[in-house]
């Protein structure tokens, strides 16, 4: 929480109001697709796979199946949300890619986000708990050298795509090995 407080300061010190404001539009915009997209899946898939362990791989590919299906779905509609909002109330194009970066985004997340599961059907989440530890830190350095040189908010946006991969990398390594997960 501390190392959060100080990158959040320093990024409201460096984007100022006016970038600051437009980054949280992007976040909080992209907030409304990632409910979408999650659609409440994680605690089903817990549920399912700590009474059927022996069918994890199933569910898990299930469910990134349907979670990237929607996410498709979701394009047009952010398309044409994000172009009503430029062409009518001025939503500025470093904004927008902020938006399509943080939608990308989604989707290691989404992955990420089943992986998960896995660590909570077999009761061992203190891997993910580590595994935020460690993206915490890695999202913080990585988004502070884009700000100081000089990506703004943007650059932040880029930095949590690169983050959920390394998060989705991480957690997928770790279940495979882990709980016999090996795609074939």
């Amino acid at each position: 929480r501390v190392i959060d407080m100080v990158f959040a300061m320093l990024t409201l010190r460096i984007l100022a109001p006016e970038g600051a404001g437009r980054m949280q539009f992007a976040i909080n915009f992209i907030g409304y697709f990632e409910t979408l997209v999650f659609f409440g899946l994680g605690a089903l898939l817990t549920r399912e796979m700590s009474k059927h362990k022996d069918e994890a791989r199933r569910y898990v590919s299930n469910s990134v199946v349907l979670r990237f299906i929607i996410w498709l779905g979701a394009v047009p509609v952010l398309a044409l949300v994000t172009y009503a909002y430029m062409r009518f109330s001025g939503l500025t194009l470093d904004t927008t890619w902020a938006i399509l970066f943080y939608f990308i985004a989604l989707i290691p997340s989404l992955v990420s986000d089943s992986l998960t599961a896995v660590f909570n059907a077999y009761e061992r989440m203190e891997y993910p708990a580590a595994i935020t530890s460690v993206t915490t830190v890695l999202r913080v350095t990585l988004g502070a050298l884009a700000l100081l040189l000089g990506y703004g908010f943007v650059g932040l946006a880029a930095t949590t795509l690169v983050v959920n991969l390394a998060t989705m990398g991480i957690l997928g390594v770790l279940a495979t090995r882990m709980f016999s997960l090996g795609w074939r």
